[in-house]
């Protein structure tokens, strides 16, 4: 079942950086001819990480200055849902085992830095102010 709280605050669990298969990213649209799921080939240049350095399949991922925590699935359902709808970039079917046994080493580290980010984003756009304000442990027992 999903929580009923904003995808911000009730997805805060991601993988270890030791077991990170892949990154997704932030481009500029113009700057790219052909568009990936992972990674994309640029006009000019390759992605680089925040450090200006090309990003490498099999290096740990920076997250020093921009994250975005994309998580696989949302719920055991929802996972159901994904294997029986296959994979969009290849027409081979999805294995059901891989899927749950790479489901159990994700989901190991908490990380709530986009929370008071999103907050005080939501806050600003509400004119609510105090939303940023709301500590952490508060949110599930105000939902």
């Amino acid at each position: 079942m999903r929580p009923e709280l904003p995808v911000t605050e009730a997805y805060l669990s991601r993988a270890p950086s030791s077991v990170m298969t892949g990154i997704k990213s932030v481009a500029n649209p113009c700057m790219i001819y052909k568009v990936g799921i992972h990674t994309s080939k640029y006009w000019l240049g390759e992605s680089l990480d925040t450090s200006r350095c090309p990003i490498e399949e099999h290096r740990k991922p920076v997250f020093d200055v921009l994250r975005i925590n994309h998580y696989w699935s949302r719920s055991l359902e929802d996972l159901k849902t994904k294997i029986r709808r296959n994979d969009a970039s290849t027409p081979v079917p999805r294995d059901a085992e891989r899927h749950f046994n790479f489901e159990k080493s994700l989901n190991r580290e908490t990380d709530d830095t986009i929370v008071p980010i999103a907050r005080a984003i939501y806050g600003a756009a509400s004119g609510r102010a105090e939303e940023a304000a709301i500590p952490l442990n508060k949110v599930a027992s105000s939902h």
